[in-house]
């Protein structure tokens, strides 16, 4: 499969429906289509990027920083790793929370801006950094990287356009489409089946535990890195 009209059309072979308009209509199917790769994306945090250089957009001296102005995008559901430092030279900063900061020191807030070793996700979706907050001279000789999930925000329109999920997860767009479809004709056994063996499925392509940026978990990432499983 090499783009959105390979995906849909195996989907339409698959609900035995082979032909357009058909059954199903390409109106139809580039909905699914657009759907399934969302939530495989929500699901999986299979949609993975990396910010540029945000030193700049940060404000020195200052213990928290707003995400939406760190990351462009706008549907962003999870954080794997802060890398900061050099061109040359680039360490992961540590996932922390605040209770964990609290516990060990309860005037961390108040310490001397320096150079940051910790990260954590504060109220309202900022990116927070301790043991120091980063000061102007840190700023100004390192670079800071985020690397973060997030949701795909184009729908698909048109048989040529290609997904933005990783080409290994396809599959799981034409399945959406078939549960979808599936589900369309009330064929609600054969939906309970379909629909329990793609998520099974999807665990082969979930990525490691992140940091959650809307608070629904606090689950702790190490500080080495995150890929794909495979199966």
């Amino acid at each position: 499969m090499e783009n959105v009209g390979d995906i849909i059309t195996q989907a339409k072979i698959d609900l035995k429906d082979p032909t357009f308009p058909g059954h199903f209509t390409k109106a139809m199917m580039y909905g699914w289509a657009s759907e399934g790769q969302r939530e495989i994306a929500r699901r999986t945090d299979c949609l993975q990027k990396q910010t540029g250089n945000i030193a700049s957009l940060m404000n020195a001296d200052t213990i928290e920083q707003s995400l939406a102005t760190l990351i462009p995008d706008t549907e962003v559901i999870g954080l794997f790793n802060v890398y900061a430092g050099t061109s040359t030279s680039k360490k992961a900063l540590t996932f922390t929370t605040i209770p964990v900061l609290d516990r060990d020191n309860m005037y961390w807030r108040g310490r001397t801006s320096g150079t940051p070793t910790k990260v954590y996700v504060g109220p309202g979706q900022t990116l927070g950094f301790a043991d120091a907050p980063p000061s102007a001279t840190w700023l100004s000789a390192n670079g800071v990287y985020i690397i973060y999930s997030c949701l795909p925000l184009v729908n698909f329109t048109s048989d040529s356009q290609v997904p933005e999920i990783s080409r290994k997860a396809w599959d799981y767009i034409v399945d959406y489409c078939v549960l979808k479809g599936k589900r369309e004709d009330r064929e609600f056994t054969a939906f309970d089946r379909t629909f329990m063996m793609w998520k099974d499925g999807l665990a082969f392509i979930k990525s490691e535990p992140r940091i959650d940026v809307k608070g629904r978990t606090s689950r702790i990432i190490p500080p080495g890195g995150v890929g794909l499983h495979k199966p």
